[in-house]
């Protein structure tokens, strides 16, 4: 938290010992924080603090139980969010998921990062070599830190929130906007659909896969001109051998730069078939990922 930004933090309380107990817990909350009693919540606080008797949607539950507790929750939900990078394709089977997921394994060397999974048709949990009853985002709840612990721990040191199968649009609108109020760095995995709008507004930046063919390229313009107004990297995934189309004819089909291009990568496929990430530092393809990484980092 920014310590020169007052915070107001409203403690709602009906009960007299109640009040009492959450009035002490604050003692130790930093300066910056501007905390007031009520009987019912504010409209204007920037954080609300309930104990039991009161119930109020977003609030901070106080547990007279673990007094100790409430600053951490008062502090989490102040808290700047993490950076978001949204990957997706105009059309699926272009290797978003493959791009996300290495993006996410890059992340976590700078801190706590998470691959968000959106796609509610397939779910990464087969790549993963994840059991099919796996906890998804799904399975969590409003309370503070739910979103955290429905997020699966992966090789190599990468935290997973997978996608139910058959859920609408709208349970995964925000999705990442809530696993980055638990993590520095979010990374998501976005199929196309009419859900995805939102979700690319609210994104730090965006990566768009494209295969290397023109009607690929085509789409791709077409996607980016419906999408204005966002920071875009371009990833040009040769998912497989031929194809004589040269980076400057897709740029000119495009309407843009190309950030990197993704060499083919045999390596790659077979980590895929062992549900693993392609860790080899000296791979052409690892080498190229790792340079959009920096780019996005230093958009």
């Amino acid at each position: 938290m920014n310590a020169e930004r007052v915070v107001h933090v409203a403690v709602v309380s009906r009960d007299p010992v109640m009040r009492m107990e959450a009035a002490r817990a604050f003692d130790a909350a930093p300066p910056a924080w501007h905390v007031t009693m009520h009987e019912e919540p504010p409209p204007t606080a920037d954080v609300t603090v309930v104990t039991p008797e009161v119930e109020h949607a977003g609030a901070v539950v106080f547990d007279p139980e673990r007094p100790e507790d409430v600053l951490a929750a008062v502090s989490a939900e102040t808290s700047a969010p993490g950076r978001v990078i949204v990957v997706t394709s105009p059309s699926r089977g272009t290797g978003v998921t493959s791009v996300a997921l290495h993006l996410a394994a890059l992340a976590r060397r700078a801190g706590p990062a998470c691959f968000v999974d959106l796609d509610t048709t397939w779910s990464a949990a087969d790549r993963l070599g994840l059991p099919g009853d796996a906890r998804t985002w799904a399975d969590a709840g409003d309370a503070l830190g739910s979103i955290e612990q429905s997020a699966l721990p992966v090789a190599p040191g990468l935290r997973v929130l997978l996608a139910p199968r058959g859920r609408g649009a709208a349970d995964r609108s925000r999705v990442a906007a809530r696993a980055a109020g638990a993590f520095e760095r979010v990374v998501v995995d976005a199929p196309p659909g009419d859900y995805l709008r939102p979700v690319l507004e609210d994104a730090y930046c965006c990566v768009l896969v494209v295969p290397p063919t023109i009607p690929s390229a085509r789409r791709a313009h077409e996607f980016l001109d419906s999408h204005r107004g966002l920071r875009w990297g371009v990833v040009v995934n040769r998912l497989g051998p031929g194809g004589e189309v040269t980076r400057a004819g897709l740029q000119r089909v495009i309407g843009c730069r190309i950030a990197v291009e993704l060499p083919c990568s045999p390596a790659l496929r077979d980590r895929e078939d062992e549900a693993g990430l392609l860790t080899t530092p000296w791979s052409r393809w690892a080498r190229a990922l790792r340079l959009l990484y920096m780019a996005l980092e230093n958009t």
